[in-house]
């Protein structure tokens, strides 16, 4: 196993005043994603401490945390992402994938990654999901478990 990272997620029907050149934008579509800590089993670095990030991609988008320079096995983030248009994303069949990076001086290498989450399971009900799921490495090895609250 590489880690844990522990995500929380929200969805509310709020009104959305969307920009001019997004008027088709449904106004009650907005999709939060809060991405709260990550613990890893070992660090990846054999000299110094590893600096994780946590990537997704929202509507072909890449979305990436800040880096946590020398957070080695354990980084806190508590870093809110807010999106709109979330209909979209579920009419369109889309997933969600967490992945875990360790940043480099010239690249950044994947820990581990979930797998992909349909929209729909992230948002839950009425009240508040939490979902602890499985990462696994680039070889589809188990090697951590995240936690999200929806």
């Amino acid at each position: 196993m590489a880690g844990n990272i522990k995500i929380k997620t929200e969805f509310k029907w709020v009104e959305y005043v969307s920009p001019p050149t997004h008027s088709l934008l449904n106004k009650k579509s907005l999709f939060r994603v809060i991405v709260h800590e990550a613990t890893f089993l070992k660090d990846s670095d054999f000299i110094g401490k590893q600096d994780p990030f946590i990537r997704f991609v929202y509507d072909g988008k890449t979305m990436d945390t800040d880096v946590k320079d020398d957070a080695g096995k354990s980084a806190k983030w508590d870093e809110t992402f807010q999106f709109p248009n979330i209909l979209q994303r579920l009419k369109a069949n889309e997933s969600l994938t967490f992945q875990a990076y360790d940043k480099d001086l010239t690249s950044s290498d994947l820990l581990c990654k979930t797998e992909p989450l349909d929209y729909i399971d992230l948002l839950g009900k009425t009240d508040p999901i939490k979902m602890k799921l499985e990462m696994f490495d680039d070889k589809g090895n188990k090697c951590g478990k995240v936690t999200v609250s929806t």
